[in-house]
């Protein structure tokens, strides 16, 4: 049994071993373990090598329970997400209120199946009531170093198609030099 199996896959985000194997060998240390990850990532992978029907069940039955965790742990649930491989590849945020969008991140970069997210989506509206993503972005390059394969963020500013609960403006970015 591998002692740090958060090491492995560390080495594995960083692209450092050949992934496809060394996914395997996560994913067998995660099964010891009783992380029901484990499972899911074995049978993505297997889906690569043999769709077949069985599986698809399974990996959607499976994914669908991460999701739920996913959501249960961001207090998100207007979050979906795109999986590859056992992985959270893309992620997309609904956002419409006055939450703190921020404060998802912590909970997110701390979970081992968004380590290889490589995209992150926010449908929003309005920020902290005001359009303002200045914050989300902030927090976003505090836990940049939990995901080394993220490569897009997209913000798409959604209509409030009349909602007076919503501000109509536009959503302000801010400074994203830090990312």
């Amino acid at each position: 049994m591998i002692d740090d199996v958060d090491d492995l896959l560390d080495r594995i985000a960083a692209g450092t071993l050949e992934e496809e194997a060394e996914l395997r060998v996560y994913a067998d240390q995660l099964i010891l373990r009783g992380d029901p990850l484990g499972e899911l990532i074995v049978v993505a992978g297997d889906r690569v090598r043999r769709d077949t029907p069985e599986l698809a069940r399974r990996e959607g039955a499976l994914i669908a329970e991460h999701d739920a965790a996913l959501n249960r742990a961001l207090g998100r649930p207007r979050t979906t997400y795109r999986w590859r491989r056992g992985f959270v590849d893309a992620i997309t945020f609904h956002h419409t209120g006055d939450e703190q969008l921020e404060r998802s991140l912590p909970a997110l970069a701390g979970r081992r199946e968004t380590r290889l997210l490589r995209r992150i989506e926010v449908h929003t509206v309005a920020i902290d009531g005001r359009g303002d993503l200045g914050p989300w972005f902030a927090s976003l390059a505090r836990f940049a170093p939990h995901f080394p394969r993220l490569g897009e963020i997209v913000i798409r500013e959604d209509p409030n198609a009349g909602n007076p609960w919503l501000v109509d403006s536009p959503v302000a970015l801010h400074d994203v030099s830090p990312l």
